[in-house]
């Protein structure tokens, strides 16, 4: 346990444990690098696709959807009762190692039928849309749970099940779902960034998708570079016009004739990703495309036509594809119901190389695969991890209910300002690829940003060219990706370089209060989650601002000594100065530790444990406490 003190200081006893996030980072100024940092691979024999020991969720339900925050949360929604024998239902918000982050508390959701996509806006709030209810509707969350004013619902404008959500660059908030003949509802609408519905004089998709027997239903969506959208889905007709499976719709809803790409009647196009060239690949339970044999996974040219074999080749193909997740480095990841790809066994998991070949086990493997289908998502995170959810309890035989992680190769980020002209952002290896890129630049530490200009897709990655930069700087790069079944969710990445680079204190204000300056709350002295323990301590001591921090030890004696454990971090050793004091009453005077020694149990190279040997006292009783100054 840990009792609270008085500021500046902090009292602890009782077990504790800390976390690093870290992943490939490469920071440049003018050509110099000044900062690299790796996240290692878990191997299990080194192999990208095998469980992640450290990752374990238990969900009392089913999950839907699943998407990451630019700080790395995951928000994950769906019909579940409880996480990990916890209270949250319906919404929960994780920190990137799968445990719960605080403060999230949305209120009781009993009424909802079933959350069934996430997806992230540029402002951090939180849009879930929710099937099963009449009518089904949109809820938005601010980051701390509560529900933000977005109109609900839009009576029949989608019917259920709702789909999924596309989060265009100028905020507005694409939405799919079935078409029911009655009551009457098109299938796809958009709204305005501020949750009403546009008008059809500016977006209109006619009567939408139909089918000749049961219901039309829009399936995914995709945007291209130009703003037109891709649709798939099972349907026979668009808008009146005969198209089976998929269609491209301009920004305004209209056909675009040009896109010449179809499936056969009663087949689906469940998935579909653009990658960087242009091209488009889509996946689901499909055996015919434009006329010529393809099943489950194909890739198409920018016009709708098949891609040749030469270039893209997954031989035989397979069945029941749901989910299509792209790496920078151009592997494709898979999800869905299949077992087997061009013969060879995948249990409901894969991944291609990018020429449609399936990727060996000696560089991916997944094992046995999972024991149920993998259908409700796949989705990367920003250090390539692989998220899985689906109706399984086990994935190579390790018990993983509704939700697991896999290990990938590694990811590489590098964003640089080469010079006061230029801001280059380049990506690679198991990192996902995005969209809808934008650079911004602060000159006051994060406070507020701004927008230099729109980046262009350059070899590997984005540039920005033309600017005049100040010597001091902050760049802050972002990019959109799909996720979950069928791209339904929605995340968003982001990289921070600072120009000169920030101190350590200053990089984890900027962490957990999006900005370095020592002001409000996050100035050294402030305790925004009121445990008693100020900013500076926590800074110290790798903590969470805003979450009761965890008691460092216990003091333990030895012979005529207490042995008092404790935790720094080592980036703070330069700007922070810890002390253990002592005192046999919590009203008398406390002692330094001139008369102790400190020795270093271990160093990972983030974080020192350290064991301070005291005088335990005439009584052997004795008060002790961490002191933690700035220098």
């Amino acid at each position: 346990m840990k009792s609270s003190s008085p500021r500046g200081f902090l009292a602890f006893a009782g077990p504790f444990e800390l976390f690093s996030r870290r992943r490939i980072l490469c920071v440049l100024w003018r050509g110099a690098l000044l900062a690299f940092l790796c996240c290692p691979v878990l191997l299990r024999g080194g192999i990208a696709g095998s469980v992640d020991q450290s990752f374990v969720i238990n969900f009392a339900g089913t999950v839907s959807g699943i998407a990451s925050q630019p700080d790395g949360d995951l928000i994950m929604v769906g019909k579940f009762t409880a996480v990990n024998g916890l209270a949250p239902a319906k919404i929960a918000r994780f920190n990137p190692d799968g445990t719960l982050h605080a403060p999230f508390t949305p209120p009781a959701m009993y009424s909802w039928e079933e959350p069934c996509f996430a997806a992230i806006q540029l402002d951090g709030k939180i849009l879930a849309g929710v099937r099963g209810a009449t009518p089904p509707y949109i809820t938005r969350f601010l980051q701390d749970g509560r529900v933000d004013n977005f109109p609900p619902g839009y009576t029949q404008a989608v019917a259920n099940p709702l789909t999924g959500a596309l989060i265009q660059p100028d905020g507005k908030i694409l939405v799919g779902g079935s078409n029911y003949t009655e009551p009457r509802s098109i299938g796809l609408v958009r709204f305005l960034p501020n949750g009403t519905l546009e008008s059809t004089a500016t977006f209109s998709i006619g009567e939408g998708p139909r089918a000749d027997i049961g219901d039309g239903i829009i399936s995914c969506i995709a945007l291209q570079a130009d703003g037109k959208i891709i649709v798939g889905g099972r349907f026979s007709r668009f808008s009146g016009q005969p198209h089976f499976g998929i269609v491209r719709l301009n920004p305004n809803g209209s056909l675009d004739p040009s896109f010449v790409a179809r499936t056969e009647w009663g087949q689906e196009v469940a998935c579909v990703v653009v990658q960087p060239d242009g091209k488009i690949l889509i996946g689901g339970p499909f055996f015919t495309l434009n006329g010529q044999p393809a099943r489950g996974i194909a890739r198409l040219n920018p016009d709708g036509s098949t891609e040749s074999l030469a270039t893209f080749n997954p031989g035989t193909g397979t069945e029941g594809v749901t989910g299509i997740a792209l790496q920078a480095d151009g592997r494709i990841l898979l999800s869905g119901y299949f077992l087997e790809i061009n013969g060879q066994p995948r249990n409901r998991i894969a991944r291609l190389l990018p020429d449609g070949n399936v990727e060996g086990t000696a560089t991916f493997d997944a094992g046995t695969g999972a024991d149920g289908n993998v259908t409700t998502g796949i989705t990367l995170q920003a250090n390539g991890k692989i998220l899985l959810t689906g109706d399984f309890t086990s994935i190579d035989g390790q018990p993983r209910n509704q939700i697991a992680r896999l290990n990938n190769d590694p990811a590489s980020e590098v964003l640089t300002v080469p010079d006061n002209t230029r801001i280059k952002w380049l990506r690679g290896g198991s990192a996902p690829e995005i969209s809808q890129t934008t650079f911004e630049v602060s000159t006051d530490g994060g406070a507020t940003w701004s927008s230099p200009g729109t980046p262009s897709r350059i070899a590997g990655g984005w540039e920005l060219t033309g600017l005049n930069l100040p010597d001091t700087i902050s760049v802050r790069a972002r990019g959109r990706f799909p996720g979950g079944d069928g791209g339904h969710s929605f995340s968003i990445l982001e990289q921070c370089v600072d120009v000169p680079p920030l101190s350590a204190s200053e990089a984890w204000r900027r962490q957990y209060f999006g900005t370095a300056a020592n002001t409000g709350d996050a100035a050294d002295l402030s305790d925004p989650d009121f445990d008693g323990n100020p900013n500076l301590a926590e800074f110290a001591t790798g903590s969470n601002p805003f979450s009761t921090t965890p008691s460092p030890g216990l003091p333990a004696k030895n012979s005529g000594n207490l042995e008092f454990t404790w935790t720094r971090v080592k980036a703070s050793i330069s700007e922070a100065n810890c002390v253990v004091e002592w005192s046999d009453s919590l009203s008398g005077t406390w002692n330094a530790s001139s008369a102790a020694s400190t020795t270093i149990l271990t160093d990972d190279g983030t974080t020192q444990v350290l064991k301070t040997t005291i005088p335990a006292g005439s009584n052997g009783k004795r008060f002790a406490r961490l002191r933690v100054t700035r220098l």
